[in-house]
């Protein structure tokens, strides 16, 4: 998995400004962040490794009211759980996680990061 590391700054001012796993997102982030400050962002890349640490599938529908709703996933649909899915009137994240509340937070970050992602964040 590739991760792209947005840094910032120089000597004691040095760090990491946000990790993303999208260069788009990445990219857009820099572009917004040169352009509101004095100091030059950039992006490093690097590679990470990703490791199976097991667990169940969940989906979890996320409401526009902010309701979630999370249940273990049919064995029939894993070539279904990517990323987010929108659905008629929610959007559904699929994930692997140890518990249904893991799930959910994990759910809530693929979320945002798709909203943001979708109005050009």
């Amino acid at each position: 998995m590739t991760i792209y590391v947005v840094m910032s700054g120089e000597q004691s001012d040095y760090g990491i400004c946000g990790l993303f796993t999208v260069k788009g997102i990445a990219e857009k982030y820099v572009e917004s962040h040169n352009n509101c400050r004095d100091i030059i962002a950039w992006i490093e890349t690097y590679e990470a490794d990703v490791i199976d640490v097991g667990g169940t599938w969940f989906f979890v529908n996320l409401y526009p009211d902010g309701r979630m709703y999370c249940g273990e996933s049919d064995s029939d649909t894993i070539g279904e759980k990517t990323g987010v899915a929108e659905r008629n009137g929610f959007c559904q994240v699929y994930t692997l996680a140890s518990s249904p509340e893991k799930a959910k937070r994990i759910a809530l970050d693929k979320f945002t990061a798709f909203a943001a992602n979708k109005v050009g964040v």
